[in-house]
């Protein structure tokens, strides 16, 4: 199962459950403070600002941005790989196996400016 990005300019972004779980949790634990999203279009009722699940919710222009400023940082820090095992151990104690890529920078460059773009929704 993946989870599909998509921007107000038609690009397009994926990521597998996991690694979109796990790259939320990497930004929260650098410093992004979730907005929450906005419901999909056409919800009715309330709706509590999930980004874990794929109903075509909004991640807004601003909150996109902070997340990938969050992301940058963890670039960018030198024990960056040891944050990732720590963090993928957090996700084993819920039966959540995640394999710590070494080699992440491409992958998370191209989604930093992805979602530096415009805000986009969550399929």
């Amino acid at each position: 199962m993946s989870i599909e990005l998509k921007n107000s300019e038609g690009l397009e972004f994926y990521f597998s459950n996991i690694g979109w779980a796990f790259y939320l949790n990497i930004a929260i634990e650098y410093g992004w403070k979730e907005k929450g999203t906005l419901p999909p279009e056409g919800w009715e009722g309330q709706w509590n600002g999930a980004y874990d699940i794929s109903e075509g919710q909004l991640v807004s222009e601003a909150d996109a941005k902070n997340m990938a400023s969050a992301l940058e940082a963890y670039l960018v820090d030198p024990n960056k790989i040891n944050v990732a095992k720590a963090m993928a151990k957090e996700f084993e104690k819920v039966c959540i196996p995640v394999d710590v890529d070494e080699n992440d920078r491409e992958f998370l460059t191209e989604y930093i400016s992805f979602a530096k773009k415009s805000e986009f929704r969550i399929w």
